[in-house]
């Protein structure tokens, strides 16, 4: 595996001209769940719940994911 030795961008990643024909890149393989997932998996799925929807109606936290939407996504990853 090639190791990226160009310029970094200032907010961490290269520069369109400094990526290389067939270079390959290791990372992790993870998923970023963000809200707008969970609003339109909630919506997808015609679930309601304003836990999963509102942010103002969970008193307790910020907004709850649809559970289901992590098992999606932790079956998906662990493939």
């Amino acid at each position: 595996m090639a190791q990226a030795t160009a310029t970094r961008h200032p907010r961490g990643g290269l520069y369109f001209e400094d990526f290389v024909v067939g270079e390959v890149f290791a990372h992790r393989l993870t998923r970023t769940v963000t809200q707008m997932d969970n609003m339109l998996f909630s919506n997808m799925t015609l679930n309601p719940q304003p836990l999963h929807i509102y942010r103002h109606f969970c008193w307790f936290c910020v907004m709850l994911v649809y559970s289901m939407l992590s098992i999606c996504v932790t079956v998906r990853v662990s493939r």
